[in-house]
């Protein structure tokens, strides 16, 4: 039975969900010369369960070993949809598409079949029946992993740099003419961008930052993708127009698509676990650079980053900055902690125990929170319930902080003040 709880003291403006691309959202607005290259769905065209983890590197060996239940049919299953883009294949995954947190399993391993879905998962309008039941204030979509990825860093993979560039505009022109046009007080605009050009990404951010547009998915480590690394002046272009345009960049975890070396018959557990390390080493890449120096209005959110981990990294970052900067050499005339007091935001999920420590440590002006709709890290559709579990100590301040005002300032976003659940 869930607990009850006081639904509108814990409704959420959410910093981090996703939303599924439509098979006609690319066909319908590329122009007219790109429209037959367009990226698109091919049925059929997707991994099964076992091609799916061999994929993404993950041993089987040990599941199948201690035979856990279904695992060889769910290994075994037909395979479902990809995108094809600019001769490249990306599988869907139906672990991105959860109808909850609950039950996790190997059903979810595999691609999916775009017929099969649930209109919530690709129209913005049917969703809001989700986000209403969950008591999300707004949602803040990010692309699916799928296609385009995290930070539209499929579109950084092909060839044709031309046809990728209109890719991105008719990627942005959906998110804003579409997804977002569908409950626009529901519904935070997140951009991707062309990050080979730095120029015309900069052009890209203010086209649509005259349209609405109010936060920009960036990688956590672009020389990961081949691209200049955040130290690099190439990306000052970028950082001058979000701060112009008052658009902070989002950086999501394993935007770069990469993970750390790692041995052979590691578990898909121990993956998802080590996934985690990756956002405290883009924070320190962060705050030992002097990007923030340059740019200081510049706003950095470290997202699906977790918060627990957080005192500690600013105390090693301190530690580090102080002690060895005579020989390891110094970017930034500012402690770390300075830098993230100004620069970047913690972000955390509504049922990490480990956060309100943090916040006891830190304070609540630096973090927010997000569900990861329909991510497997999400908390629909108790989110209400987690975070009165999580945050039961926090007053009403600092716990209205981190759930609506600290990103509704960020942003420049107000949405609604309580759902009428």
């Amino acid at each position: 039975m869930r607990p009850v709880v006081e639904q509108h003291r814990y409704d959420v403006f959410s910093v981090n969900d996703h939303l599924v691309m439509p098979p006609d959202a690319f066909t319908s607005r590329m122009p007219a010369a790109f429209r037959d290259r367009a990226p698109k769905v091919v049925e059929g065209a997707g991994a099964d369960g076992r091609a799916f983890l061999a994929l993404k590197q993950l041993a089987t060996e040990d599941l199948e070993a201690v035979g856990i239940q279904g695992v060889a049919e769910a290994l075994d299953a037909p395979k479902g949809d990809a995108w094809v883009f600019d001769g490249k294949t990306f599988p869907t995954s139906t672990s991105s598409i959860l109808r909850s947190w609950k039950g996790i399993d190997f059903r979810h391993i595999g691609s999916f079949r775009y017929a099969d879905l649930e209109p919530r998962f690709y129209d913005a309008k049917a969703r809001l029946a989700d986000l209403d039941q969950d008591g999300v204030l707004v949602s803040a979509c990010l692309p699916l992993v799928d296609f385009p990825s995290y930070a539209g860093q499929y579109f950084v993979m092909g060839p044709d740099k031309e046809l990728a560039h209109a890719a991105v505009v008719a990627y942005n022109d959906f998110v804003l003419d579409e997804w977002c046009a569908a409950a626009p007080d529901r519904y935070l605009p997140v951009i991707v961008i062309p990050m080979w050009d730095q120029q015309a990404s900069a052009a890209e951010i203010r086209r649509v930052g005259a349209l609405g547009a109010r936060a920009i998915t960036f990688p956590d480590d672009p020389a990961k993708l081949g691209l200049p690394s955040i130290h690099d002046r190439a990306w000052d272009p970028v950082f001058r127009a979000a701060v112009e345009e008052g658009m902070p960049l989002i950086t999501h975890v394993g935007s770069s698509t990469w993970l750390p070396p790692m041995a052979p018959q590691i578990t898909m557990a121990a993956g998802f676990a080590i996934a985690g390390a990756l956002t405290p080493i883009a924070f320190f890449d962060w705050v030992f650079s002097d990007v923030f120096e340059r740019h200081p209005d510049l706003q950095v959110v470290l997202a699906e980053g977790n918060a627990g981990w957080l005192p500690w990294g600013l105390w090693r970052a301190d530690y580090v900055w102080e002690r060895h900067s005579g020989w390891g050499g110094r970017k930034n005339p500012r402690p770390p902690s300075e830098t993230f007091a100004t620069n970047l935001w913690g972000t955390m999920f509504p049922f990490e125990d480990t956060a309100p420590a943090a916040i006891e440590k830190l304070g609540p002006e630096r973090f927010l929170v997000e569900t990861d709709y329909p991510h497997p890290d999400m908390s629909y559709p108790d989110t209400a319930a987690m975070l009165a579990q999580t945050f039961s100590g926090l007053d009403d301040e600092a716990l209205d902080r981190i759930l609506r005002s600290n990103a509704r300032a960020l942003f420049r976003f107000e949405g609604p003040s309580r759902l009428g659940r």
